[in-house]
């Protein structure tokens, strides 16, 4: 069996070598997986241990068009997560979803995200915005996010609804002066 590059090449320029995982079609099918790709591990999910940690006290702070610009690119980058553990460099073996090391860690990194992008989900709904603006901001928000949740037509169309109340009653000045 030939060997594997980081054991003709050594770790260090495994990793920068053209042929690490190469997306080039013109290449043998030999150089064009990573090394170690059927190779799993089992290891423990990255929940608890993160080297970098969610600032609630931050989110909490933001208004909710920085809360909704933070959301879209966060799901921005788990979609493009999601594009790269779908890559045969990060397939352990021919079952689906079963990942070698590199792809677990793609994973944990993709958990990571999902669980901040929870978090500004929450903080948006814990937000109690009174301009018309972010008022719309937070519905618009608030409503992709539950459409995305599978939620039913009629509670989405009745979220909608309420939104909408809300949107207009910060809209009319005299109104939010009354209450």
């Amino acid at each position: 069996m030939n060997k594997t590059i980081r054991e003709t090449k050594g770790p260090a320029e495994a990793a920068t070598s053209p042929s690490h995982c190469s997306d080039n079609p013109h290449t043998g099918n030999e150089q064009n997986m990573c090394a170690d790709s059927t190779d799993s591990i089992e290891r423990e999910p990255l929940h608890g241990k993160p080297s970098i940690q969610i600032d609630l006290n931050a989110l909490d702070q933001m208004g909710v068009r920085l809360l909704k610009s933070l959301y879209s690119d966060i799901r921005t980058l788990n979609n493009v997560l999601s594009g790269m553990l779908n890559r045969p460099c990060h397939q352990a073996s021919e079952r689906i979803y079963e990942l070698n090391i590199a792809g677990g860690l793609l994973d944990d990194l993709h958990e990571f995200l999902s669980v901040y992008e929870q978090a500004i989900i929450n903080a948006t709904r814990a937000s109690k915005p009174t301009e018309a603006l972010e008022v719309h901001d937070r519905a618009c928000l608030l409503l992709k996010y539950e459409a995305g949740c599978d939620e039913t037509l009629l509670g989405i169309a009745t979220m909608a609804m309420n939104f909408a109340k809300q949107e207009a009653e910060a809209a009319t000045p005299n109104r939010r002066a009354a209450a």
